[in-house]
């Protein structure tokens, strides 16, 4: 079961080249996820956080569940029959 508690944004000074790589292991714009789940293994393995910690939902948008937001818009027409548009 995922928790509703809200992230917390922070700053770490971090060398520009480990930034670069971590860009280039996670895909543009999946850093974030990609840093967050590296820490959550280690945590684990370390005994910080238990095996069965899971991540945050993303709460900015993320995957969209299949068929939302894909439905055609029917309009009615005169006759009073759906229109597919």
């Amino acid at each position: 079961m995922y928790s509703t508690m809200p992230r917390t944004r922070v700053n770490y000074r971090i060398d520009d080249r480990v930034l670069k790589a971590l860009e280039d292991l996670a895909g543009k714009g999946k850093t974030n996820q990609f840093v967050e789940g590296v820490l959550i293994t280690f945590l684990q393995n370390t005994k910080k956080l238990p095996s069965d910690f899971e991540p945050l939902t993303e709460t900015r948008g993320g995957k969209r569940v299949k068929g939302e937001g894909n439905l055609k818009k029917k309009s009615i027409g005169d006759d009073g029959e759906p229109i597919e548009r």
